[in-house]
């Protein structure tokens, strides 16, 4: 059912996957470098310049968010929504370490200062909403298979 607790974090997870697209997630050098899920981009005299693209960021963010919200209609076959949900877990810390990969090797290491975001922390929040779901649905599927072996 749609009002169930597991629902409100999965729909949480997703609200807060949306809010990366959103805002920068990191800043280099005074906000000269600003890096958002979408591209690496130079501010220099009031012109932006991109130089390189984060596309594959975009479009992982966008995946475990749209996973979250799909998960949330299984509502009646609860294997599959523990599924999806280990699946969202493991995306959603696959962009960690996309983040990471552009943060230590495509970004040259010229740029010294590093300054980072709120929007750094929201995935790790959504790995917690989405663990504390699919911990939900298993208490759920574990009450639904105790009453099926009382009758």
């Amino acid at each position: 059912m749609l009002q169930r607790i597991q629902t409100v974090y999965l729909f949480l997870s997703a609200l807060l996957l949306s809010t990366i697209l959103f805002f920068p997630l990191f800043e280099f050098n005074t906000a000269e470098y600003v890096l958002d899920s979408f591209d690496l981009s130079q501010t220099t005299n009031e012109a932006q310049t991109v130089v390189f693209s984060t596309l594959p960021l975009a479009i992982i963010v966008i995946l475990a968010m749209l996973l979250s919200m799909i998960t949330i209609f299984f509502y009646k076959k609860r294997v599959l929504q523990m599924r999806l949900t280990i699946y969202n877990l493991i995306i959603i810390l696959g962009i960690y370490i996309l983040l990471s990969f552009y943060r230590f090797y495509v970004i040259d290491f010229t740029i010294v200062d590093t300054y980072y975001n709120f929007t750094l922390i929201f995935p790790i929040i959504s790995v917690i909403l989405t663990y504390m779901a699919n911990s939900r649905i298993k208490k759920d599927e574990d009450l639904i298979r105790s009453v099926d072996r009382i009758r």
